[in-house]
This record gives structure tokens, C-alpha cells and sequence, in this order.
């Protein structure tokens, strides 16, 4: 419980409600099982890792890989305390197969975005943009061939990656 309340102080200037809607945007994602990452925009620094699922009364569990905490909420709210701008890529599996051997995965990202040390915005990334990212390799500046059952999507459209191998 102490742990709580020392999150609460650290992150209490921050409008939680950009931040709940961004949560339902990434409930609503997710129909079985999912991976969320958090990173920094345009940089290869992960933050944490979340495996996410939808249990049978269909409630969405989030649990860090990395620090074995359930409140994706706090830690990005403690996120945005440091930083201005955090992007969270979600990783949706659909229950599909793609030549019958691996399953096909919908990609999604977003961009949280500190505006004042109290405002919240979130804005999702369009896929062209998740598609580079996703195929960079930062440390050399060289493009990677995409994942084959990944779907790159955005607001925009989608990118299958079968499509561009």
C-alpha cells in the first residue's frame, strides 16, 4: 500500500483523464492476449513490457514483465513525470494463422504526449510511420526485412507484412 501513495505524490499533477481514455482505447485492442511495450519516441529504450489479456468475464489484465507490477496506468503516469513524450506499441494477437504456422498479429502505436506538466494527449501513429520504426535497426541505421504475420496498423490503413517481403 505504501507504494501506492509514494506513486500518488510523484505523479499527482498529471489529469489522469487523457490517461483513462487512452487505457480503454487500448482495452478495446485487445480480444485474447496481447504484449504492451513502452518506449521512448523515436528511440530504441524500452521501458517496460506488459503482457495483457482479457480473461472470461472479459476484464483486460495488464502484468509487467519487468517489474511485476499490475498498474500500467501508474507507470505511465510516473513515465510522464520524466519524460514529455512516451510511445507505447501494442502488440494484438487475432487468432489467425498465417501459412499455417505463425500467428497473425496486429501492430498499434501511440504517442503520449506531456503538453504542460499537467495535460495528457495521446495521438496514434500512423502505420507508415510504425512500419519504419518497426523495421529500423537503430544501431546502424539499416532497414530490416518485416515480420511476415505482422499487420502494421494505423488510422490510416494497414501494412501487411507478407505483403512486403
Amino acid at each position: 500500500m505504501e507504494k501506492i501513495f509514494s506513486d500518488f505524490r510523484f505523479n499527482k499533477h498529471i489529469r489522469r483523464t487523457s490517461i483513462d481514455s487512452f487505457i480503454k482505447e487500448l482495452d478495446e485492442r485487445v480480444k485474447g492476449e496481447a504484449t504492451v511495450t513502452l518506449t521512448t519516441s523515436g528511440n530504441p529504450i524500452i521501458f517496460d513490457e506488459w503482457d495483457v489479456e482479457r480473461d472470461k468475464e472479459g476484464v483486460v489484465k495488464y502484468h509487467s514483465l519487468f517489474t511485476q507490477s499490475k498498474r500500467l496506468k501508474t507507470t505511465i503516469l510516473n513515465l510522464l513525470v520524466q519524460r514529455d513524450i512516451v510511445a507505447v506499441i501494442i502488440i494484438c494477437h487475432t487468432g489467425q494463422k498465417y501459412k499455417e504456422e505463425h500467428l497473425i498479429k496486429e501492430i498499434w502505436g501511440y504517442r503520449l504526449i506531456r503538453k504542460t506538466p499537467s495535460k495528457i494527449f495521446f495521438n496514434k501513429i500512423n502505420h507508415e510511420e510504425l512500419y519504419e520504426y518497426c523495421t529500423k535497426d537503430f544501431s546502424s541505421g539499416k532497414n530490416m526485412p518485416p515480420q511476415e504475420e505482422l499487420v502494421y496498423c494505423g488510422p490510416d490503413g494497414k501494412i501487411c507484412g507478407w505483403d512486403m517481403v
